[in-house]
This record gives structure tokens, C-alpha cells and sequence, in this order.
């Protein structure tokens, strides 16, 4: 998502690296959408704040 998107994410910690998550999301999705369905499957937060998305 990093290089589709060309955003960098911040407290990656949060969700853990042993979480994991499947499905299909389209390319032309806005990120904002993704970040939706990200926040719905995780109970976290995304901020986008220029170029980076900060997880809360």
C-alpha cells in the first residue's frame, strides 16, 4: 500500500506484525477507502497527514 498509494506509515507496531488480513481491494481505490476497510477490520484509527498515514 506504501508504494501504491506513495505514503509512508507511522506506528506500524500498533497492529502487529503477526496480524493478518485477506482480501482484494481494486487499485483505483482511493486510499481513503482503504483506510476505511483498514479501520473496520483493525478497530484502529488512520490519519493521512501529507504523505503520511499515522496509525492511532
Amino acid at each position: 500500500m506504501a508504494r501504491w498509494y506513495d505514503v509512508e506509515f507511522e506506528n506500524m507496531e500498533i497492529i502487529g506484525a503477526n496480524s493478518t488480513y485477506k482480501g482484494s481491494i481494486s487499485r483505483n481505490s482511493r486510499l481513503s477507502e482503504v483506510l476505511q476497510i483498514l479501520a473496520l477490520a483493525t478497530g484502529r484509527k488512520f490519519d493521512i497527514i501529507g504523505r503520511k498515514v499515522i496509525i492511532q
